[in-house]
């Protein structure tokens, strides 16, 4: 009841697939990919950790005194 319903295959998604696939089995260390990782992989969460801890000293900072010591 469904015939006749073929589809083409494009050419480039299915390189584009294949490709996709087998990324571990092609990637090359290379300088560019050292500097994106040591960007987004390390030094990122590092200034972001190290955002959130001064906003948070600095938010407790803020307290009143007698709340201090709970906290």
């Amino acid at each position: 009841m469904g015939g006749g319903m073929e589809t083409n295959k494009n050419k480039f998604i299915e390189d584009w697939g294949s490709a996709r696939e087998n990324l571990e089995h092609n990637f090359r260390w290379t300088r560019r990919n050292f500097a994106l990782i040591g960007i987004f992989g390390i030094a990122l969460p590092i200034i972001v950790y190290k955002g959130i801890v001064k906003d948070f000293v600095s938010s407790i900072s803020l307290l009143p005194l007698n709340l201090t010591r709970f906290v």
